[in-house]
């Protein structure tokens, strides 16, 4: 079995708030740049939340990317779309998670990336 790249992200994300980087590959040259910014993703991320549970609505991430970006992509509710989920089949509106948000993040900044949805 194998993990794919959002997976590994994560992966990376866990380690480096218990550990570091190059505990995970250790042949890194910037493994310290890789630790903060995922570590300062995961804080924009709990600070976009405008509920008190770690998911984001479609407005809370329309939000971030206004105050991070200036804009809203104009690719975003389709992006947002494909890696939302429900938590249950009582609330209608679609969330995502840490994960999800990784995922998105490079949906909307990597349209011509290896892991993008339309390659």
């Amino acid at each position: 079995k194998s993990i794919d790249f959002y997976e590994f992200l994560y992966l990376v994300f866990v380690t480096t708030r218990d550990g570091s980087y190059s505990d995970l590959v250790e042949a890194s040259v910037g493994h310290s740049q890789v630790g903060l910014a995922l570590v300062h993703l995961h804080s924009l991320f709990n600070s976009s939340s405008t509920s008190a549970i770690e998911w984001l609505k479609l407005n809370d991430v329309e939000l971030f990317c206004v105050n991070e970006f200036g804009l809203v992509p104009d690719s975003l509710r389709a992006d947002f779309a494909r890696v939302a989920c429900k938590l249950d089949e009582h609330n209608e509106e679609p969330v995502i998670d840490f994960l999800r948000f990784i995922r998105l993040l490079y949906f909307l900044t990597s349209a011509a990336g290896r892991y993008h949805h339309s390659r």
